[in-house]
């Protein structure tokens, strides 16, 4: 029957539980709006705080940007030292005796020196107030950035702290609804439960071995002829003489006790003694502490003064840290500064480097360069065949002579190109002889030239077209003009000769005449 009753009552237990449960997971699902509206509360808060993060990337950008005109300031405000220093350099040189100007290098006189020191000193003061005005640009755009940047900092801060608390807030809400999900899902289950155990405590559907077993029983007894009410009279005088059995068992553990009090009592005098001999030297530290305590007055006077030293210590230290918060920022910015300075080395190298290269490639190409190479090296071959030409229109009568450089009033040297004819009567310059004679000397550095040209393309020059210049020649010069075309026809596939002189029309065989008529003019072959 015991048992069956424990069954009962365990079911009857779980029965409690299972709607305490219920009870609970209802109770919590009461709460499932009120946290909803928590959790959009939050997500509202972190909505406005990723618009605020998107507001401090902004101002962020806003501080680069103002970072890069600090820069730029910075870059111009150096150029415009650099240009300073430089004129004032170029006045220093104008200030000495002798200048001269820069561009032809001859030298300037006291007006003209004057004049180039004040157009210099007015360029000057404008660069210098540029300058000035470039730096106190600079100072405010540096006030700003540092400001900015060190309110930002701070609302980087506080905003990223409210976003973890926030998010966290989130998290746990969104942990509580779920768990309430999970236990909306359980409550059927519960409830599935908690009628199958009413089914089973209605229909007394529980401890089945234990009931048949207590029906065997009853069987038994109505068999037996069992009397209860003996029963019950022995078990009473079973308790009676068990009560006996409880007195022997206190009376066994009286004595036990009794032992453990006699060395418990050992231990209290041994303890005794010993508090004894902590109390005398409490006495002695009580008579030490009083004659400290006469010196409490001096005590109380340093710990004052180790306050106030320490008030000190507490304000140098938050003085500091404010000064090492700035110096850190500045170390930041002079790190930035650095990599710009570096990137702007870097630029500047590569800047000297291509001006060098582009000094050779100006020196290459200029007057003095492959040009003059070229002309060096061509002018030998020129002044051969032209000769050659020459002596064969002149009868060996006139030379030339291509000279390169010449002498100034200095005694400089200079480039130049200047032809120089010699004759029986000495040298002279081209413009001192006649017209016929410039004319040979003209044909024969064209014909010299145009061979030189076709020869370096690696061409044959097949054709030369003489076109007048006969009219300024004597009648002996005609004859070795024709004598000379006749002599270099083997270097020619064709030499035409245009020329309006009647005497010269049988000097060549083929001839195309250019008949001008009333209707046109028109050409017949000889």
């Amino acid at each position: 029957e015991k048992i069956i009753e424990a069954a009962k009552r365990e079911l009857e237990t779980q029965q409690t539980v299972i709607q305490s449960q219920i009870s609970e997971h209802e109770a919590q699902l009461a709460r499932m709006p009120a946290l909803e509206e928590e959790l959009n509360e939050i997500c509202h808060v972190l909505a406005e705080i990723d618009k605020s993060q998107e507001q401090i990337s902004a101002k962020r950008e806003q501080n680069q940007e103002l970072l890069s005109q600090i820069h730029r300031l910075e870059s111009l405000c150096a150029q415009f030292v650099e240009e300073v220093r430089t004129l004032e350099e170029k006045i220093a040189l104008l200030a000495q005796s002798g200048a001269h100007c820069p561009l032809c290098q001859s030298e300037l006189g006291i007006e003209g020196r004057e004049r180039l020191q004040g157009k210099l000193r007015s360029e000057k003061e404008t660069k210098t107030e540029a300058l000035h005005a470039k730096r106190e640009e600079l100072g405010q755009k540096r006030l700003e950035y540092q400001a900015a940047n060190s309110n930002l900092v701070r609302k980087e801060d506080t905003v990223n702290n409210e976003r973890i608390d926030k998010q966290s807030q989130a998290s746990t809400v969104r942990n509580k609804i779920n768990e309430i999900g999970q236990a909306d899902k359980e409550i059927s289950e519960k409830r599935a439960a908690l009628n199958e155990l009413a089914k089973f405590l209605t229909d007394q559907d529980y401890a089945p071995s234990q009931r048949q077993a207590l029906a065997k029983l009853k069987r038994e007894e109505a068999e037996l002829g069992y009397d209860r009410e003996r029963h019950h009279r022995v078990r009473e005088q079973l308790d009676k003489l068990q009560r006996y059995e409880e007195d022997k068992r206190e009376l066994d553990e009286a004595n036990q006790l009794r032992d453990r009090e006699k060395v418990a009592l050992v231990d209290a005098e041994q303890a005794i003694s010993d508090l004894c001999s902590d109390m005398n030297e409490y006495v002695e530290q009580i008579c030490k502490l009083e004659a400290e305590l006469d010196s409490l007055p001096d005590i109380a006077s340093k710990l004052v003064e180790a306050e106030q030293s320490r008030q000190t210590l507490a304000s140098n230290w938050r003085s500091s840290y404010d000064r090492l918060t700035q110096l850190r920022m500045k170390l930041r910015q002079y790190g930035e500064l650095e990599n710009t300075k570096r990137s702007y080395e870097r630029h500047w190298r590569q800047a000297l480097e291509e001006e060098q290269i582009y000094k050779e490639l100006t020196e290459a190409f200029g007057k003095k360069g492959i040009q003059a190479l070229l002309i060096e090296r061509s002018l030998p071959e020129i002044e051969a065949e032209a000769n050659k030409l020459l002596g064969k229109m002149t009868d060996n009568r006139l030379t030339l002579r291509l000279e390169t450089q010449r002498e100034t009033k200095r005694g400089e040297s200079i480039e130049t190109l200047d032809i120089k004819i010699a004759d029986e009567l000495g040298t002279r310059s081209y413009e001192m002889y006649s017209g016929g004679e410039a004319f040979r000397i003209d044909m024969a550095l064209r014909i010299a030239l145009s061979k030189l040209l076709v020869m370096r393309a690696g061409a044959s020059l097949s054709t030369l077209i003489i076109d007048e210049g006969f009219g300024t020649q004597d009648s002996s010069g005609r004859e070795k003009l024709v004598e000379t075309i006749d002599s270099i026809q083997d270097d020619f596939d064709k030499i035409i000769v245009i020329t309006h002189l009647e005497e010269l029309r049988d000097a060549f065989p083929v001839r195309i005449n250019v008949i001008r008529t009333a209707g046109g003019s028109t050409i017949s072959f000889d």
